[in-house]
């Protein structure tokens, strides 16, 4: 998923047994700074994935604040996923 503006603290993953949620939420920035052109917006976001019930989430990272990339363990029936 990319993330692309938001920093590793503007952004939580929170594993609810089968249900993955990624929230962004960016920090509020200094009034006085002007933009030419602002590319990125830095809109606050929620998203919800249902995992399927084999996949179980040991970890995830933020990679040069870019993307986030989930580690599938193993799964609940003893197989690697």
């Amino acid at each position: 998923m990319a993330v692309a503006g938001f920093s590793p603290e503007e952004v939580d993953v929170v594993v609810k047994e089968s249900d993955l949620t990624v929230t962004g939420k960016a920090k509020k920035e200094d009034e006085k700074t002007q933009y030419l052109h602002r590319g990125i917006a830095r809109r606050a976001f929620e998203r919800h994935f249902e995992l399927a019930d084999h996949i179980k989430v040991v970890g995830a990272s933020l990679a040069m604040a870019c993307f986030i990339s989930i580690s599938p363990g193993t799964s609940r029936g003893g197989q690697t996923a």
